[in-house]
């Protein structure tokens, strides 16, 4: 655009008094600076040339150039120091009105004055005012002082037009002011850093504020040549010249640009040409926009494509449209899941799978949040866990993932925990699981039938363990082809069976117990040995004889003692020949009561180091004297508790009494005294029995190497499994153990081996006869020397004289006990005795 078309633009926005304040008026306003400077210029030149022309007095042409020179001389200030925009003008204003003084002419110093006014006008509004003034006052003085062609009405319509003309002067540097405003929010707004350069320049011209956020460099740093240039990345050289440096304008490049805490980051810039500044050079814009997250959410989102198309895990995104589940994507493992076949994005979900499929899936996809897993037969025969996640108001995703491995192993741990590991039948906790869910709710009626093999002993201990396994197994295989379908049979453990049989009556179990006691009775071939072996059946039946699963079993089992003692073979229970009668109950209710009320009493019988004598321990034995009846046997009321279900409280109200009596007692006697209880093969079967222990332990503070829990030989060949994994438990808790009346059962030193025990207490038997016979003494010396080849502690027990612990002293038997030693006493004796004990020794 031509100067001349450009002072046409102005005057004609002046004329209609129209600012829009937008980058125009920017424009407008600095060709209007540079037009007023020039005409100044202009003005004093040609004044010059009139005066020299025209033979002016040598002070006017004096002043005419000294006003050229200071014209010239703020013009460069102004254009090259814009900070002293202010000064100049009052400089300016001050040199007029002194010209005006010293003589010049009144035209010309209404020209200037004019020009003045126009270019004070293009800055702030209060230095167009001061500037008006000063023009006015240089104008006046003029007028006043100056000689020649003086018209009044030159000044009066230099003062009218010059205050119109400010006013709009002012409006046009206003518009400009806001336009420049606005654009400064809107770079300080955006999130993106807007510069400006001339392509092929040494620095940029003007940079956003963003520069500081985004970059964290000063705007001004930009302007230094290769500024720019310098932050881009090594690799990114060739391709940022092209638009950084504005050489390739109206297009966008990606390079990384360093940051001033040492990070690259990827900006995209673009660019644009906008048209030529006032020297007539192009002038490039461009917004670099950091895409550094942006490109790492679509390189992730890459990777996450790959990783589903190539996941082991099915994978599916439906959509709702029109209320009908719409597959948007699935991955190829989904397909054998759900029998897809090919690419069904698009397609309805319901109609691409299988109908055993569609409602439990379509029941976990709510679009409303995250459903419950559930467990799906997959077209491809595999068990799969499906999982529903919300991803927005329609859409939701569906996991598949293959857990056929997990759960088969889960099944088999569930059937070994449950299954005899001899015969396959049901262990007693299998058959247990099964008889309370038989006897729950409105079930159908049921029958017990518990099966006991007579003079099953005599097998193991003639033929061996080996052969009596093969005995065992055969009759397993017996039951399970004697009993229907729906019936369930089970090994208890050692040589007794259940038969559960489901919905039939009392007589028709009896004729189903007599066949089977007829099938069992038939002999068995074990290899070339014909065995005949006899068994006694017990009957009870659900809800006749018992109203839940522990009566069911105790009445089959009262029936079946019953039988094994009359030799009847088959018996159901009856109530009135139940050795429980109403006192047996009654005293079982007042056992219960004295377990609640701690009024059973703990005695201790000593245990001593055959060697020194020393006390080492003492086996805890509970007594109930019975307000009625008087002292009871322990026998009794301990069978009582084993058959009444009493045993579990018994027993943990006399292992917390025991470790409580530990705590009364003094000195080093408290530190190396060892307390044993006594196990009931029921309480093995109990399975919070380990836990149990270590809260007991934790709450008395007792180490656990100062129990002793012992258990009977005949208990470990009931179940040798249930007792292995009860004492290997034990063991591990620090706890010791003891085998009590070893040699009376009919266990193999081999399995003694195998055991996780610490001790053997030899039974009184082998100790009794060993002082008056040499072969009992040889026996008792074998089991003696056996135990401590094995690494456990011997214990004899029954020791009744003097002789005897001298004998078994000579045999180097560890540990002693009997009445020859300390009968069994309660706690304020047994301190008595200990302290007695103790002060013998220091004496």
């Amino acid at each position: 655009m031509g100067l001349s078309e450009r002072v046409r633009r102005i005057v004609g926005d002046l004329r209609r008094d129209s600012t829009r304040g937008d980058s125009d008026d920017t424009q407008r306003q600095v060709d209007l600076c540079r037009i007023m400077w020039w005409m100044r210029h202009l003005v004093l030149i040609g004044a010059n040339a009139v005066a020299v022309g025209a033979g002016w007095d040598a002070g006017e042409r004096w002043l005419l150039l000294a006003a050229l020179a200071i014209d010239v001389t703020n013009h460069r200030v102004a254009a090259t120091r814009p900070g002293l925009i202010g000064h100049v003008i009052t400089a300016d204003t001050m040199v007029l009105i002194g010209l005006s003084w010293l003589g010049l002419s009144f035209p010309v110093v209404l020209v200037l004055a004019v020009a003045m006014l126009a270019w004070a006008a293009t800055f702030r509004p209060l230095a167009a005012i001061a500037a008006y003034v000063g023009a006015l006052a240089a104008a006046w003085t003029a007028f006043a002082r100056g000689s020649g062609v003086r018209p009044l009405s030159a000044m009066v319509g230099f003062a009218l037009l010059g205050t119109i003309f400010i006013i709009r002067m002012i409006r046009l540097n206003m518009g400009a002011r806001r336009a420049a405003e606005r654009e400064h929010i809107v770079a300080k707004g955006v999130d993106a850093i807007i510069w400006e350069a001339i392509p092929g320049g040494s620095g940029a011209l003007k940079v956003s504020p963003a520069a500081q956020r985004l970059l964290g460099y000063r705007a001004v740093d930009f302007e230094a040549p290769g500024f720019a240039m310098g932050l881009v990345h090594p690799d990114d050289v060739p391709i940022a010249e092209q638009t950084w440096t504005g050489r390739a304008p109206n297009d966008s490049a990606e390079f990384r640009l360093l940051r001033n805490d040492g990070e690259y980051r990827w900006f995209e810039n673009r660019t644009s040409l906008v048209g030529r500044n006032a020297g007539g050079e192009h002038l490039v814009v461009g917004v670099l926009t950091d895409r550094t997250d942006q490109l790492l959410n679509e390189r992730n989102a890459l990777t996450l494509g790959h990783l589903m198309a190539s996941s082991p895990i099915g994978q599916i995104m439906l959509c709702r449209r029109d209320d009908t589940p719409t597959i948007e994507a699935l991955n190829p493992a989904s397909r054998g899941v759900l029998g897809i076949d090919g690419d069904a994005v698009g397609e309805p979900f319901v109609a691409q799978v299988l109908d055993r499929l569609a409602q439990p899936l379509l029941d976990l996809i709510g679009y409303e949040g995250a459903g419950e897993p559930v467990e799906i037969l997959g077209a491809d025969g595999r068990i799969y866990q499906a999982t529903g996640r919300h991803v927005d108001e329609s859409s939701c995703s569906i996991d598949f993932l293959d857990v056929t491995e997990r759960v088969e192993h889960g099944h088999r741990l569930h059937r070994q925990a449950r299954q005899d590991e001899l015969t396959g039948l049901l262990n007693r906790r299998g058959l247990l699981e099964l008889l309370e869910r038989q006897t729950q709710g409105d079930v159908a009626p049921a029958a017990l039938l518990l099966l006991d093999l007579d003079d099953f002993k005599e097998v193991n201990d003639s033929l061996g363990h080996a052969t009596g396994d093969l005995v065992l197994r055969h009759v397993g295989e017996r039951i399970s082809a004697c009993i229907g379908e729906g019936d369930a049979a089970a090994r208890l453990g050692g040589d007794e069976y259940a038969v559960l049989l489901r919905d039939v009556t009392s007589d028709g179990a009896i004729e189903r117990g007599r066949r089977l006691w007829e099938l069992l009775n038939e002999p068995v071939d074990i290899g070339e040995l014909r065995l005949r072996v006899h068994a006694s059946v017990g009957v009870a039946t659900f809800p006749d004889d018992a109203g839940d699963a522990e009566e069911l079993i105790r009445r089959a089992d009262v029936a079946m003692y019953t039988a094994k003692n009359g030799g009847r073979g088959v018996v159901r229970y009856d109530a009135a020949a139940d050795p429980f009668d109403r006192d047996r109950l009654a005293l079982a209710a007042d056992l219960e009561d004295a377990i609640g009320r701690n009024d059973l009493v703990l005695h201790h019988q000593p245990v001593i180091d055959a060697a020194t004598g020393r006390l080492i321990g003492t086996e805890a034995l509970v007594r109930w004297q019975h307000p009625r009846l008087g002292l009871v046997p322990p026998i009794q009321f301990i069978e009582l508790a084993e058959v009444s279900g009493l045993i579990r409280p018994l027993t943990r109200w006399v292992v917390r009494q025991a470790l409580a009596d530990l705590t009364v007692l003094d000195g080093s006697v408290a530190t190396r005294c060892k307390v044993s209880v006594n196990l009931s093969v029921r309480n093995l079967y109990e399975h919070d029995l380990i836990e149990w222990f270590a809260a007991t332990l934790a709450e008395f503070a007792i180490d656990p190497s100062q129990l002793v829990v012992e258990i009977t030989e005949s208990m470990i060949m009931d179940d040798p499994i249930v007792a292995i994994d009860a004492l290997a438990g034990l063991r591990q808790l620090g706890v010791r153990t003891w085998i009590d009346d070893f040699g009376t059962g009919h266990s193999s030193f081999a399995r003694l081996r195998s055991l996780p025990v610490d001790g053997v207490k030899i039974d009184r038997s082998f100790v009794g006869g060993a002082t008056d016979s040499v072969s009992d003494r040889i026996v008792l010396r074998s089991l003696i020397e056996l135990v401590g080849s094995l690494g456990l502690t011997s214990i004899a027990e029954g020791v009744e004289d003097a002789r005897q612990l001298e004998l078994l002293r000579s045999l180097n038997c560890d540990y002693a006990q009997g009445y020859h030693i300390a009968r069994p006493m309660p706690l304020e004796q047994l301190c008595a005795h200990l302290r007695a004990d103790e002060a013998g020794r220091a004496a």
